[in-house]
């Protein structure tokens, strides 16, 4: 989402949202909001953006003349 055109519009990726639980964010503007909830003042901050996880390298396929120089 970071360097995405087009980002998904949700309270819990707004700058004016702050996390009152897991579900439940509260909006400086508009008060107590569902996490999933926007409104036409969403201005998006990459800062609560959690990045997905790599993927574990498979290893098992290489033999160790692969590793040496």
């Amino acid at each position: 989402m970071l360097f995405r055109k087009k980002t998904q519009n949700c309270c819990g990726l707004c700058l004016y949202a702050t996390a009152e639980d897991e579900d439940t964010m509260l909006c400086s503007k508009k008060g107590q909001k569902d996490y999933f909830d926007h409104c036409r003042l969403f201005t998006y901050d990459p800062c609560k953006r959690i990045p997905t996880k790599a993927k574990a390298l498979d290893t098992s396929k290489y033999e160790e003349y692969d590793y040496s120089l």
